[in-house]
């Protein structure tokens, strides 16, 4: 079953969650790795399926902020939950510097073109709306 692990997060990372959540996060401080990081912090505290409805609305506010809403990509950041949810089930006890040595595919932008093909991943409607992998399904 799904548990919480709220006990691994560093005072870093309840800062940079604080700061996404105020919007005072600089676009150039959240790169790939923050946003996998702030994904796993929200990992550790609530469901998956939580985690997207949520953040994907506090991104799309973000990317709405900074004035490029069409960066938000709903299939894609629900594979990156679905990617990061697996890693972390598969090493709950570790913290995230940890988790990322041990699970280096997290830190490329491409692991979910280990599960859809390019052309399904980007089309318009995997941007706006799930769309299940065409190469092979996502952790559970």
């Amino acid at each position: 079953g799904w548990e919480m692990y709220t006990s691994r997060l560093t005072e870093s990372d309840l800062q940079l969650r604080e700061q996404f959540e105020a919007r005072t996060l600089a676009n150039g401080a959240f790169r790939h790795r923050e946003h996998v990081r702030l994904t796993w912090i929200y990992l550790t505290s609530q469901p998956p399926e939580v985690v997207a409805a949520s953040l994907g609305h506090s991104l799309l506010a973000l990317a709405t902020s900074h004035g490029v809403p069409d960066r938000f990509h709903y299939t894609l950041t629900v594979a990156w939950i679905r990617i990061i949810e697996g890693a972390r089930r598969a090493h709950p006890d570790l913290p995230f510097d940890a988790l990322v040595d041990a699970v280096p595919s997290l830190l490329d932008k491409d692991a979910p073109l280990a599960y859809y093909t390019r052309d399904c991943l980007y089309s318009d409607t995997a941007k706006q709306s799930w769309i299940e992998p065409d190469v092979q399904p996502l952790p559970r």
